[in-house]
């Protein structure tokens, strides 16, 4: 259980995290050694910006990645904090609770969307200013994203990917956050296995 302020959490988050490379290694170990050379090598970073489960250095477009490691420990829980992390992106949300969003200066500050996002691959019109809930990691498609995605997304697409159920452990995580205004915000996990072929995770 993680007992914390939100303005301190900012702070905290900024300091750590503010000079660190967006793009980073999801779920992966530390970084290794590659041999007598000592260079330094990152795990492979796997996404879903083509909608199939490959390497970021394969994919020859601009893409952005922000691990779950990361939205926890840079206390990044809004879209207003996702729209500080990465360059280029500008995010926040609006009184009536929809985004503000440009990529690379195109997308739109009304009514009509320039840049799409996505949760595990649905597209949402409406709570996309929502604090993030068990994520993955977040990917920022940079650019045109007609093809895939549809003519709406000019300026580019913002897909959150969920935490998929593990097969092998029972575990869970509670968090709690208090703040100025009264700020007061509970979040958890749970994962239950069932059997060897599936498992809920809530």
């Amino acid at each position: 259980m993680s007992i914390s302020a939100h303005s301190i959490a900012r702070i905290i988050g900024s300091a750590l995290f503010g000079a660190a490379a967006v793009v980073s290694s999801l779920g992966a170990g530390p970084i290794q050694a590659a041999g007598d050379e000592g260079t330094e090598v990152l795990e492979e970073i796997i996404v879903t910006a083509r909608k199939r489960d490959e390497s970021l250095q394969e994919i020859p477009e601009s893409v952005s990645v922000i691990s779950g490691f990361e939205l926890e420990q840079g206390a990044i829980t809004h879209i207003n904090d996702l729209g500080l992390k990465v360059t280029n992106l500008n995010l926040s949300s609006r009184a009536d609770g929809n985004p503000n969003v440009t990529i690379r200066g195109v997308g739109s500050f009304g009514n009509t969307q320039g840049v799409g996002f996505y949760v595990d691959g649905a597209q949402i019109f409406v709570d996309a200013s929502a604090e993030f809930g068990d994520m993955e990691r977040v990917e920022v498609l940079k650019g045109p994203q007609g093809t895939l995605y549809g003519g709406n997304n000019i300026g580019g697409a913002v897909k959150f990917v969920s935490r998929r159920p593990d097969l092998e452990t029972v575990g869970g995580n509670l968090q709690f956050e208090g703040g100025d205004q009264s700020t007061v915000n509970f979040q958890g996990t749970l994962n239950v296995p069932l059997g060897t072929r599936a498992a809920v995770r809530l």
